[in-house]
């Protein structure tokens, strides 16, 4: 089947074990869970402009395990596996589950972090097949001095649609990322740039995207407050191949994305979390106009 990686790119910064040691630590094993609510003001699923224009909410669930296997002491290998489930009180027929599977090879040499990941997710919709993504990431970093660290990658994804297979697709992407330490991991600021082409097997859902995200995040320290607070705006410009309606102007999309987190550990294991998100969907096709407002919380559990 073919791809979109929706926003699939992870914004994880990579960095690997330093080049100075001289043997690889020994394998690590990370397990993370959270449950939580969801109250969402428009439900809908992007990946088919299909939206509601109706208020619900969801019961949250995400399970993640992932592995550090260090083969030598520039060389380690990462496994892992995700799973995040989204059950609606009303609209069922809009549940969402997605399995993510992911396998990557990181090498650190004269102070680059190289990595080369392998993605596999694979979602349903109320119960059913949905959407098959495939990807391969090979990217490149490096820290420059104490407060720069610069990534680069390339991703190459092959999207399956179950449901409808005029969207299967390739879909390649270049991006760029920036992070500038303020006060070490106190404090940061991450801006980030995309560009992605999307072939699909039917040329009206064919595009080239542009997006671009900036992202503060602090940890607050002081006395008792221990939060962990981040927040971030994105915005993402698409032109379509094909029109809305005939002998209309192609399509084109002004996509923006702005919200906050918290995160406030209540224990070295165990934190609460709350979220924000404002999404606005500007379109000259009028069905995928829309806004829309997401609240989550829940309680998260790592092992």
């Amino acid at each position: 089947m073919k791809i979109s990686p929706g926003h699939a790119a992870l914004l994880a910064v990579c960095v690997f074990s330093s080049p100075a040691r001289a043997e690889a630590d020994g394998p690590e094993l990370d397990l993370n869970a959270s449950a939580g609510y969801r109250y969402d003001s428009n439900v809908d699923i992007a990946t088919t402009d299909t939206n509601t224009g109706e208020v619900d909410t969801a019961r949250l669930l995400n399970l993640a395990l992932e592995g550090t296997i260090p083969l030598n002491g520039k060389l380690s290998l990462e496994l892992g596996y995700g799973y995040t489930s989204t059950a609606y009180a009303t609209f069922s027929s809009f549940d969402l589950a997605m399995h993510h599977a992911k396998a990557a090879l990181k090498y650190n040499v004269a102070g680059f972090d190289g990595s080369l990941s392998f993605d596999r997710f694979a979602a349903t919709v109320d119960g059913g097949e949905f959407l098959e993504i495939n990807q391969a990431s090979p990217s490149l970093a490096r820290m420059i001095g104490q407060r720069l660290y610069l990534r680069g990658s390339f991703t190459r994804a092959e999207k399956d649609s179950a449901g409808d297979p005029g969207r299967d697709a390739f879909n390649n992407s270049i991006r760029g990322d920036a992070y500038i330490l303020l006060d070490g991991m106190e404090r940061y600021v991450a801006l980030a740039y995309r560009i992605a082409n999307e072939d699909a097997q039917t040329g009206e859902f064919d595009y080239t995207a542009r997006d671009a995200k900036f992202t503060y995040g602090h940890q607050l320290r002081a006395g008792r407050v221990n939060l962990d607070w981040r927040t971030y705006l994105q915005v993402e410009n698409r032109d379509y191949a094909g029109a809305p309606e005939p002998d209309a102007a192609p399509r084109r999309d002004e996509r923006l994305r702005a919200g906050m987190s918290a995160a406030i550990p209540v224990s070295e294991r165990i934190a609460l979390k709350g979220e924000f998100e404002y999404g606005e969907n500007d379109s000259n096709l009028a069905t995928v106009a829309f806004d829309e407002v997401v609240y989550t919380f829940s309680v998260a559990v790592s092992l």
